[in-house]
């Protein structure tokens, strides 16, 4: 008999497979999971770009109705989607660091897990350096006297990916 699919979780009894597979599925189930945490602060970056584009709008067509702390609400959303894709991509790094000492420890370490892990370490670098230019960023709103991002700002508040 060949079968095809099996939906994960539907008539399966995890607990029948060998240790090994069941040890791969945490680290797949544990990797979706971290996918979705970084979907979810990719998302907020999106939200916030909506809240900036409103303030902008409105800014230019009533300004004298403008809020003056209308651009921090998009910078904070940014930062806590910096916050949470950082908390995402650290736990991949940490992931891929115990991978790769499991494999050092049998004799198995690749060139690719090594390389995998510097890539992940890398990853984490740029994220970091993009979240200090938003804080950055975000402490020169709240010191400006005006609500409206210059060119420079809004350049600075690209997604993290």
């Amino acid at each position: 008999m060949k079968i095809d699919y099996i939906q994960y979780g539907e008539g399966v009894d995890i607990s029948q497979l060998p240790k090994e597979i069941q040890e791969q599925l945490a680290i797949l189930n544990r990797s979706q999971s971290l996918t979705m945490i970084i979907i979810a602060g990719i998302l907020m970056r999106y939200k916030s770009m909506d809240l900036q584009k409103q303030q902008l709008i409105c800014n230019a067509l009533c300004p004298e109705q403008a809020e003056s702390d209308s651009g921090t609400d998009a910078l904070q959303m940014q930062v806590a989607s910096s916050l949470i894709i950082l908390y995402a991509l650290f736990a991949f790094n940490h992931q891929s660091q115990n991978l790769l000492q499991e494999a050092c420890e049998s004799g198995n370490a690749t060139k690719g897990l090594k390389l995998e892990l510097t890539l992940s370490e890398i990853s984490i670098l740029i994220a970091l350096i993009r979240f200090f230019q938003l804080v950055k960023t975000d402490e020169n709103v709240q010191n400006s006297e005006t609500s409206v991002l210059s060119a420079e700002e809004l350049e600075g508040l690209e997604p993290d990916i």
